[in-house]
């Protein structure tokens, strides 16, 4: 038999093995334009075996929306894989594709570029550690910044990317500016207090714990152990 028959027979066992594949996972497929989802799915199986089908995926249809909860888990492995590996650049890369198609898809959903902001900043804060990568690092520490402003444009009261901000400012040594954050935050926990969005006690809620601690480290550093 000939080479040439031989890989025309291999790719249509892969081709039937492929679509067997995704429909395994619950994506039907058909050929049609489906340009939001398919970059997503394509990072998602970049990693695997299933790479080298990607011709026929090109143009799938996933004919139920993408299950974004599920994505969103799999951008986060992808994250948590490469900073266990010291910011290993090819999953950094694939977690960041991931959050970005994710942000297209539903950009009224503000958790994806925070991770965006957090993957930036977190892997530029490892100078001279990260293998394959330049010696300065990624350098992408205003790049994260800029996205949390933006996000905190649209969203001025979320607690959880005030303190990003803030722990952001004092890693890049800018304390005063960390300190005005901090403050923010502790006032608008105790108007949530006041209003009765916390109904605990404020000496029982876990971010205005960390709000006092991370205060005191700032204005009197000499009694932080």
């Amino acid at each position: 038999m000939s080479t040439l028959l031989h890989r025309l027979l291999r790719a249509a066992r892969h081709k039937k093995w492929f679509l067997a594949t995704c429909r395994a996972n619950g994506l039907s497929l058909d050929y049609a334009e489906n340009e939001a989802g398919t970059g997503i799915f394509k990072e998602v199986f970049v990693q695997r075996v299933y790479a080298d089908f990607f011709p026929f995926f090109e143009k799938a249809n996933l004919y139920k929306k993408a299950d974004e909860d599920l994505l969103f888990e799999t951008g986060l492995a992808f994250a948590n894989a490469s900073r266990d590996r010291g910011w290993d650049k090819e999953r950094r890369r694939i977690a960041l594709s991931i959050f970005t198609n994710l942000t297209r898809l539903n950009p009224e959903d503000m958790r994806y570029p925070y991770q965006i902001a957090l993957i930036y900043f977190d892997s530029s804060m490892n100078d001279g550690k990260i293998e394959g990568v330049d010696p300065e690092g990624y350098n992408d520490q205003n790049k994260a910044m800029l996205i949390l402003g933006d996000i905190l444009k649209r969203e001025p009261k979320s607690v959880p990317v005030k303190f990003a901000k803030a722990n952001f400012l004092y890693q890049l040594g800018k304390t005063k500016e960390s300190e005005l954050e901090y403050k923010s935050i502790k006032s608008l926990l105790e108007d949530f207090k006041k209003n009765g969005v916390i109904t605990e006690d404020l000496k029982e809620n876990q971010s205005y714990k960390n709000v006092l601690k991370n205060l005191e480290k700032l204005q009197h550093p000499a009694n932080v152990p």
